[in-house]
């Protein structure tokens, strides 16, 4: 194809132009007779959802599904395919394998693993907490503008000193 705008040629059939930026995709929409009819909608959405399940493990196929064309919608056809094998197989591993195993490791480690926890708690009684007393030392000031703390002599000199 090529560019109106340029006159560059573009072999790889993207969507702009390398050289100016045109977008060559409304062109060829603006050239093609008849434009989108109702099957060929229809087509691009099929191409898009199955590209879209199939992007799951094919990674270009959300690009094929871009670039309209036959043999791209059988890629995509073969690809979604190939996807729904993998996903069928993936499904009945986790049904009969993973799933019953998991189960299996729980339901007999379940018992071991609350012994574990509870064994972990630190029991705390508020007997045993030191009880601090703050009527003979002196208390931390909130207003009070120092950025080193002050010795306790200081700070008892200082109180002395106002009252």
């Amino acid at each position: 194809m090529f560019c109106p705008t340029c006159g560059r040629e573009e072999s790889q059939e993207r969507k702009f132009c390398v050289a100016c930026g045109t977008n060559l995709e409304r062109v060829t929409k603006a050239i093609s007779p008849g434009g989108d009819g109702a099957l060929v909608r229809i087509d691009k959405a099929f191409d898009k959802v199955m590209a879209h399940y199939a992007g799951l493990f094919f990674g270009k196929a959300a690009d094929q599904a871009a670039d309209w064309r036959v043999s791209n919608s059988w890629k995509i056809f073969g690809e979604s395919f190939l996807s729904l094998l993998a996903n069928f197989i993936l499904f009945w591993l986790l049904l009969f394998v993973a799933i019953p195993i998991r189960l299996l490791v729980l339901i007999f480690s379940t018992p071991f693993r609350l012994l574990a926890e509870r064994n972990n708690r630190v029991n705390v009684d508020t007997a045993e907490l030191e009880q601090r007393v703050w009527v003979g030392e002196v208390l931390p000031s909130v207003t009070e503008q120092a950025t080193v703390k002050i010795d306790e002599s200081v700070a008892v000199r200082r109180r002395q000193i106002k009252s």
